[in-house]
């Protein structure tokens, strides 16, 4: 579940450096481009009160499963989008499996840790959240100036299905 959250963390802000080259590739407006960021934290914030509901009705494997394939679907449909409206509909579905995930992470750990080793995973976990952003936009960067940044969504699919084969096993 770390490490997934770590991929689906690193999701959040690769595609802040690639935005002159959405407004290149999709004759948009810096505005209109900064959608594919400011949709995927819109849709974060809102499916992190969510969880709590989601948490009760779902096992981790039902909860683990549909938020990564929730994400692969995303991040495929952003690969292969051909307009900028189809991009930031991917970016939303990758947002809903990060939404979901990253919050129920912290309630797996709050139930599986015995108590006296909280502090240890939730600063594992902190330190996972608040560095996997920072990552992403290095990462972003490196990858968008040497392949482009549909190379972005192609890194994405495999690690979610690497993950996914993983969880399987």
């Amino acid at each position: 579940f770390i490490i997934s959250t770590s991929i689906l963390t690193v999701a959040q802000s690769i595609i802040t450096t690639g935005i002159v080259y959405l407004m290149s590739d999709f004759s948009a407006s810096s505005t209109q481009a900064q959608w594919s960021y400011s949709a995927f934290l819109l849709v974060v914030g809102v499916m992190i009160p969510l969880v709590a509901f989601i948490s009760r009705r779902f096992s981790s494997r039902v909860i683990f499963f549909f938020s990564m394939s929730i994400f692969l679907l995303g991040s495929v449909i952003c690969y292969f989008s051909n307009s900028l409206i189809v991009l930031i509909i991917g970016r939303i579905l990758q947002a809903i499996g990060n939404g979901i995930i990253m919050p129920y992470v912290q309630i797996l750990l709050l139930r599986s840790i015995p108590e006296e080793k909280w502090q240890t995973y939730m600063g594992l976990y902190g330190l996972v959240i608040g560095i996997a952003p920072v990552i992403g936009s290095f990462l972003g960067g490196f990858v968008i100036t040497l392949y482009g940044w549909r190379e972005l969504f192609s890194f994405f699919t495999i690690a979610t299905i690497v993950i996914l084969v993983l969880g399987i096993i």
